[in-house]
């Protein structure tokens, strides 16, 4: 994760900052906490989009936290009746601060998608701050629901309540869900940053085969509208061809034959390094260089690939002694077993390529 995702992402449970303000109306009076909170939230939306929007750092949930405090405002210029307010205020504000979420969350679809739909590079930083601020405040919504919940049973209750422990529940017990909220939060981003700094990543292609993005592994297997290459390296001697099986994790045809080298092409490497990679022991033992033979788009139910077909062709029993752990099949052994569900649907796809091209052309050599 980079530094500058990672400081939108810790400093999103901070627009629940303001809302702690009017809760602390027992230390002062209520009027004096609502306008302090008011001009807090407004100043801190105000900052944050003067100074922090050029350095691409939203803070969304002021927005909500600041239609909480309005709503508050309008209510209590309106309705201005002492003991109502006196003795309901806080949970006028937090009825209110839900609304507003609700109000908030309401949008989520289509802010996303309009968000999403914007063809800018700098949206895409916008899209994953907003989704993770929706997701805050949903949990910051869920709280605040079950914590009216209990204030409701708590005043139907026909035992005289306890002057202090009313104060707690209406000031103390907000502030600590937010605080839990927060401290939650900030643990689950530092879970995330280090998942993500395990992840690996896969470059996202267009039509084209250009690099337009870049996915994690664990997500990228189980999209078909993402399209990532792929390298595969068939190897071959006197007309034969090696398979063995494939991984059990394998995301296509786990544990079914195959070629011996398969693998994704990782985000910012190249093809011709991950062949590299693949054969550099034979490269510096018996001098031997894949060629490469077609590339092609693989596509089943789970996933898109652009495949780069190689072959690497021995031409020594020593060579060939290399190669342990699979088989040795001929093409007429193949044919006979292609379709007996024991082969990837890769090579089920290239063998008959393979066939008339480089198996033919080892035949006869």
């Amino acid at each position: 994760m980079s530094p500058q995702i990672r400081r939108i992402l810790n400093n999103q449970a901070l627009g629940l900052l303001p809302i702690m303000v009017a809760v602390a109306a027992d230390l002062v009076s209520f009027q004096r906490a609502l306008y302090v909170g008011l001009c807090t939230s407004l100043g801190a939306l105000i900052l944050c989009s003067l100074f922090t929007r050029k350095k691409q750092v939203y803070q969304l949930l002021l927005f909500p936290v600041t239609l909480t405090y309005l709503l508050i405002f309008v209510a209590y210029s309106t309705f201005n009746y002492t003991i109502i307010v006196y003795e309901y205020a806080p949970i006028i504000v937090y009825i209110l601060f839900v609304l507003a979420m609700m109000f908030a969350g309401a949008f989520r679809k289509r802010v996303l998608k309009r968000i999403y739909e914007m063809h800018d590079a700098d949206r895409r930083l916008l899209y994953t701050t907003a989704k993770e601020a929706f997701s805050v405040g949903r949990i910051v919504q869920n709280a605040f629901t079950l914590y009216l919940f209990f204030v409701i049973l708590y005043l139907l209750t026909p035992i005289e309540g306890d002057s202090n422990f009313t104060r707690i529940l209406y000031h103390h017990v907000p502030i600590a869900i937010c605080f839990v909220v927060i401290v939650c939060e900030q643990f689950r981003m530092e879970l995330f940053g280090k998942q993500l700094k395990s992840e690996v990543w896969l470059p996202v292609l267009d039509k084209g085969g250009r690099v337009t993005g870049r996915i994690p592994y664990s997500i990228a297997i189980s999209h078909k509208k993402y399209y990532h290459p792929v390298v595969r390296i068939a190897v071959v001697y006197k007309g034969l061809l090696y398979v063995c099986p494939r991984s059990k994790n394998a995301p296509v045809s786990p544990l079914m034959l195959d070629y011996p080298f398969c693998r994704y092409v990782l985000f910012h490497h190249s093809i011709e390094s991950v062949v590299f990679e693949l054969t550099h022991e034979l490269s510096e033992c018996f001098d031997l260089h894949p060629r490469l033979l077609l590339r092609y788009t693989f596509e089943n139910n789970e996933l898109r690939q652009l495949v780069s077909l190689y072959a690497l062709t021995l031409h020594t029993d020593e060579e060939m002694n290399y190669f342990k752990g699979g088989k040795w099949w001929t093409s007429m052994q193949i044919a006979t077993d292609l379709h007996a569900d024991i082969f990837s649907e890769y090579f089920v796809k290239e063998f008959l390529y393979l066939q008339n091209t480089v198996l033919l052309a080892e035949t006869f050599s």
